[in-house]
């Protein structure tokens, strides 16, 4: 945590609202969908299912492939104590939702199910979904839960290391990056997953300051030749890779500052 709050701090002093935005593309993206206040019907959806997470006691056996949880340290845990502190902020599932619609994103890749919140989120914006889950137990609360949308959410239970190879034939509109916040992992997954990008493509990276490894991984990723574009949220870093005459670097304060460290 004192990590993360030195590096908050740090981003402060080089953020920008959209007034600070050079880029026509950067500020439209600022003002109209990280900015967009409008209360869509789907918040309802998402704050519904959130509830029904909260009150879910149930016991999971958990198998963690990726970076260990630093709050819950049990293999056994409850499915209400995960979705507390696992997976993404309610602003955040807004948020997804949000970027989804204004990128009008139609086929999405989500590497790191865990109990469906950013699944739900990409799933109500009309996205064709395929979302990878290391654990099964896990996911077997996902797809519990996402009943609902069987037709537009495939889930697949493995390796991200066995899957990705299988489905790097395709091509995704948008790749949500959630499963291992790791510096070596990370970096495999970019480069397994480079022959997906269309000129639309966006990449979400989540918890770019989780650690110093995973800053260090959020500058190779941002640098890398492919990457036109990069703008850093504080907990997200997004990539885009249309073609543009030069590379650009965004540093964004996004409106609701408390999510950012939780």
């Amino acid at each position: 945590m004192i990590f993360q709050i030195k590096a908050y701090l740090h981003f402060l002093y080089r953020s920008k609202n959209r007034h600070g935005v050079h880029s026509p593309f950067v500020y439209q993206f600022v003002e109209n969908c990280l900015n967009d206040s409008r209360p869509y019907e789907a918040y309802q959806t998402f704050e519904q299912l959130n509830q029904k997470l909260a009150a879910n006691k149930q016991l999971v056996q958990v198998t963690d492939f990726g970076a260990q949880s630093k709050t819950l340290h049990s293999k056994q845990r409850r499915v209400c104590d995960m979705a507390a502190v696992a997976g993404i902020t309610p602003y955040r599932q807004r948020l997804l939702f949000r970027m989804a619609r204004y990128f009008e994103v139609k086929n999405a890749l989500e590497i790191g199910t865990s109990v469906g919140k950013a699944s739900v989120a990409l799933a109500e914006a009309g996205v064709n979904l395929q979302t990878l889950e290391g654990c099964a137990q896990t996911q077997a609360v996902a797809q519990d839960v996402l009943a609902d949308y069987s037709d537009r959410i495939q889930f697949t239970n493995g390796t991200f290391e066995a899957i990705l190879p299988t489905i790097n034939d395709q091509k995704f509109d948008l790749i949500f990056f959630d499963g291992n916040h790791q510096y070596e992992p990370t970096i495999s997954y970019f480069n397994m997953l480079l022959q997906t990008v269309h000129h639309k493509s966006v990449w979400i990276f989540d918890d770019i300051y989780y650690s110093t490894h995973m800053q260090r991984a959020w500058e190779y990723l941002r640098k890398n030749p492919n990457v036109s574009l990069s703008v850093d949220t504080f907990r997200w870093g997004i990539l885009f890779f249309e073609p543009r005459p030069h590379k650009e670097h965004f540093v964004i304060r996004t409106p609701f500052f408390f999510d950012t460290l939780m």
